[in-house]
C-alpha cells in the first residue's frame, strides 16, 4: 500500500531539495543536539548506577554486609569477643539470601619504624575468609591463606599505610599493642602484600593478618572471635535478612548493617542519584527545545505547502 506521508517527507528530506536551505544547517544541528543529549544522559545513567554498585560491593566485599558482634559494643576497635557456634552459624546460613559467613578478629596497634609511625587495626582473617572478593583490591605482593597450618606473621596493609611510612613488601615491621594493663606488647610482622580499596575508612585503618595471631594477642580461645561477617546475594536484602538474623540468634549479639556502620559512605553514594536526574532533566529540556525550534523552523519554512496540502 502506497504511503502518501512518507512519500511527501522523503522528498522533504531528501539531500538535493535542502541544498543551500537554512534547514538542513538548522536540522544537522538540532540532530546533533539531540544526539549528544542522549549521549550525555546514558553516560550519566551508567556511570551513576555503576559507581554506585561498585562502591556498594567494595564496602561488603571487605566488611560484609551484614555484622554480628557484641552486644553494646563500642567504637574502640578492642572488641568483645562472642563465642562462636556451629549452630548459631547453621541457624544464620539458613536466612533468605546469605550467601556467605566468616568470622574475624581485631586488634588496635601501632605500627612504628625508624622515622615514623601511624595507627592500624589488624583485622585477623582466616580459612573461611572470601579470599576471591579481596583478591582484585591487592596491588602488590599477594594475601595469604589464613588458617592453613600454624598461626602466620604475614600482614597486608594499605597502600596508604604503606606510603605514609615507606614500607615495601617483604619488609618486617615492628606493630606496639597496648594491654588492658596498659603494658605495651611488640609484635613483628612481615608484609605479605599491600591493597587499595579506594576508600579512606578502610584504607587508612585496616590492616588483614591472621586471625589466630589476633587471638593470641586479645588472649582469646579458639572459638572467641570480633564477630561474623555475612554476605548476601543483593544489598537490598540487608534490612528483612538482618532481622531475620536477630532472630535467628535470640537477640544475643548485635547485628548491624553497612549501611549502619558505614552510612557516611552510603549516603554519599546515594546522593549520585540526585545528580544522574538534573542530568536527565535538563538534558531532557535541551533535546525538547530543539525539538520544537525544528519544528517551528518547518513548519515557517513550509508555509505555502502546507496551505496547499489543506486545500488539496
Amino acid at each position: 500500500m502506497f504511503n502518501i506521508g512518507y512519500y511527501i517527507s522523503r522528498r522533504i528530506y531528501k539531500k538535493d531539495g535542502y541544498h543551500g536551505n537554512i534547514s538542513s544547517t538548522v536540522l544537522k544541528i538540532a540532530i546533533s543536539a539531540i544526539s549528544i543529549g542522549m549521549i550525555v544522559m546514558l553516560i550519566a545513567l551508567c556511570t551513576g548506577l555503576g559507581l554506585q554498585k561498585q562502591i556498594q560491593e567494595n564496602v561488603a566485599s571487605f566488611a560484609g554486609h551484614i555484622q554480628v558482634s557484641a552486644m553494646g559494643q563500642t567504637s574502640s576497635f578492642s572488641s568483645s569477643p562472642i563465642v562462636t557456634r556451629e549452630e548459631t552459624e547453621k541457624n544464620i546460613a539458613q536466612v533468605n539470601g546469605v550467601t556467605h559467613i566468616q568470622k574475624y578478629a581485631t586488634r588496635a596497634g601501632i605500627v612504628k619504624t625508624d622515622e615514623d609511625f601511624e595507627g592500624v587495626v589488624i583485622k585477623g582473617i582466616g580459612d573461611d575468609y572470601k579470599y576471591s572478593s579481596f583478591s582484585p583490591f591487592v596491588i602488590k605482593g599477594s594475601i595469604p591463606h589464613f588458617g592453613n597450618g600454624d598461626a602466620t606473621d604475614s600482614i597486608v596493609i594499605s597502600q596508604s599505610t604503606a606510603s605514609k611510612l615507606k614500607i615495601n613488601t617483604s619488609e618486617r615491621i615492628k606493630v606496639y599493642f597496648v594491654r588492658e594493663n596498659g603494658t605495651p606488647t611488640i609484635r613483628y610482622f612481615t608484609v605479605a602484600g599491600v591493597y587499595k580499596t579506594g576508600i579512606s575508612d578502610f584504607d587508612d585503618v585496616y590492616a588483614l593478618g591472621d586471625i589466630r595471631s589476633i587471638q593470641q594477642l586479645n588472649r582469646w580461645d579458639e572459638n572467641q572471635v570480633s564477630g561474623l561477617e555475612i554476605t548476601l546475594e543483593h544489598s537490598s536484602q540487608m534490612p528483612k535478612a538482618s532481622q531475620e538474623i536477630f532472630v535467628q540468634t535470640q537477640g544475643q549479639y548485635s547485628v548491624t548493617t553497612i549501611a549502619d556502620t558505614h552510612a557516611d559512605i552510603l549516603d554519599w553514594v546515594a546522593m549520585f542519584d540526585v545528580n544522574i536526574w538534573v542530568i536527565i532533566a535538563i538534558m531532557t529540556i535541551v533535546c525538547g527545545v530543539n525539538m520544537i525550534t525544528v519544528l517551528l523552523i518547518l513548519i515557517l519554512e513550509k508555509t505555502t505547502f502546507i496551505g496547499l496540502l489543506k486545500s488539496m
